[in-house]
């Protein structure tokens, strides 16, 4: 499985390059899912239901949205294999550039 990283601040238009980056491999015939990653609260998850396409959701609370995201992805990654999924995006608003993780063998936008 394949995972991609895409994170910046709030609507900067992660959601809409996701969808079309879904698109993309989906006409390969590969499958995908999005983990969304916020602060407070998102709506997003409803966006990738309504498009068909399995998400997982974590909200990052008073934690740095940073640190939720490398303690949340290997659950990201397992619930990833068992739906078989060839490409997981990992979408992180908020992240805070202090100490923005970029981890070996994932691409990131």
């Amino acid at each position: 499985m394949k995972i991609i990283t895409v994170s910046g601040p709030p609507s900067s238009g992660k959601t809409a390059i996701i969808l079309q980056i879904v698109k993309y491999f989906r006409d390969k015939n590969m499958k995908v899912g999005v983990a969304k990653f916020d602060c407070l609260t998102t709506e997003d998850d409803k966006v990738y239901d309504n498009a068909g396409i399995p998400v997982l959701t974590g909200i990052s609370g008073n934690v740095c949205p940073d640190h939720y995201y490398v303690a949340s992805i290997i659950p990201c990654a397992q619930w990833g294999e068992k739906l078989k999924l060839d490409v997981l995006i990992l979408e992180s608003a908020g992240l805070c550039n202090r100490c923005s993780p970029h981890m070996e063998r994932i691409a990131a936008v």
